[in-house]
């Protein structure tokens, strides 16, 4: 028994075909393309005011009289800056919706700086986004733009199966298509002739997705388990979701994304303020050039010196210890979880007073938690506990 990583998997069943690709150029042509279609305007909320047109839809009118579609997005938005739910103003006739909004928008006026909206002209003018006016915004095209160096350095989508079985892009797999280890995940792993379709590589209106894995130096944990390396990447434009990487080594991924045997789970999040998009780009290119360049014996060391140094000689004492630190975000009890889950899983990780065994157990742990926040904390909190190994 393992962490397995499921991410991806629900990426893959739930996106709709047209937010599927094939390649992280088809991906970038995408983002490059919603990026020159974008505006990004300064505004305050009194000079915001919402129509009801005659076919009883919504706009927002600017200052200067232009009009703009909302999206499902931008108008829970909206509704949020006005202080009302947007459930509830979307059942309402269009005039009455209107006339909430603008009145929740009057009100927030007297407190309120400046506000960005972000707008797709392309024939018609649509709002994607209204955030304030300390937003730094990732552009997905960016990111992609930094991704599509990574296929040289061995990085590459892992492919998946049709996750509807009607899906007009499907294909056999080729050679070229899968992937060297093939022996895991439950027997679901690709073969030459499977039928595949674009997963992996995600874009919509609100958010991108990416997950690549590299087979390039794969790695011996010392027990009998061959890992390689894999990423998950995201992003949103509209302020969805923070910027996030997750690095992970892995045993295998199967046909429908399942990251089955991951170790050594590391993520990072930064919100959209201040540096972000340098921060970003630095991210990228610190941790996955870093992960391609070390070689297999330095990650191998660096798991066995993990697995052998002990934190201390009970679990008690481990508990103790790991407790006192200033940097622990996680209550004694959730560290006691921990423990119990290394403890299960002592096959794969080993023995859970290590730093391997308890940092995975501890990743394991929050891999099941609902909230990304406590995922994160928990993630960072194992990160820490591994390089106290070093």
């Amino acid at each position: 028994m393992s962490t397995n990583l499921l991410q991806a998997n629900r990426e893959w069943a739930t996106r709709p075909p047209d937010q599927r690709f094939w390649s992280l150029d088809d991906l970038h042509r995408k983002a490059e393309a919603c990026r020159q279609e974008a505006r990004v305007t300064t505004v305050v909320s009194r000079d915001l005011v919402v129509a009801a047109t005659e076919d009883s839809d919504l706009r927002l009118l600017g200052k200067a009289g232009i009009e703009a579609r909302l999206t499902n997005y931008s108008f829970c938005q909206l509704a949020g800056l006005a202080g009302a739910p947007g459930g509830y103003l979307a059942s309402l006739p269009a005039e009455l919706a209107a006339r909430n909004l603008n009145h929740g928008l009057e009100q927030r006026a007297e407190r309120d700086k400046s506000l960005q909206c972000l707008l797709r002209v392309n024939g018609t003018v649509e709002l994607r986004c209204v955030t304030s006016d300390f937003y730094t915004r990732i552009w997905n095209r960016d990111l992609t733009e930094r991704l599509r160096e990574l296929p040289e350095t061995g990085w590459r989508v892992p492919p998946a199966r049709p996750a509807q079985g009607d899906d007009p892009q499907a294909r056999p797999a080729t050679a070229s298509d899968i992937l060297d280890d093939r022996k895991g995940g439950g027997g679901l792993s690709i073969n030459l002739g499977d039928m595949i379709a674009p997963a992996g590589l995600y874009a919509s209106d609100r958010d991108m997705f990416v997950f690549m894995v590299n087979e390039k130096n794969p790695i011996d944990d010392g027990r009998g388990n061959r890992l390689s390396r894999g990423f998950f990447c995201w992003n949103s434009e509209v302020g969805d979701k923070s910027f996030g990487l997750m690095m992970f080594l892995y045993a295998h991924v199967c046909g429908n994304h399942i990251v089955w045997g991951a170790a050594d789970v590391r993520e990072v999040r930064i919100r959209h303020v201040g540096s972000a998009n340098r921060r970003a780009w630095w991210e990228i290119r610190r941790t996955l050039s870093e992960a391609v360049e070390r070689s297999a014996e330095e990650e191998e060391r660096r798991i066995r010196t993990a697995q052998s140094y002990r934190l201390a000689g009970t679990k008690e004492e481990l508990l103790d210890t790991i407790f006192k630190f200033r940097w622990n975000a996680a209550s004694r009890k959730t560290l006691e979880l921990a423990y119990q889950t290394a403890e299960r899983f002592t096959d794969r990780y080993g023995d859970p007073r290590t730093a391997w065994g308890f940092a995975n157990g501890l990743t394991q742990l929050g891999q099941g938690q609902p909230h990304a926040e406590e995922r994160v904390r928990l993630d960072r909190a194992a990160g820490r506990i591994l390089a106290m190994a070093f």
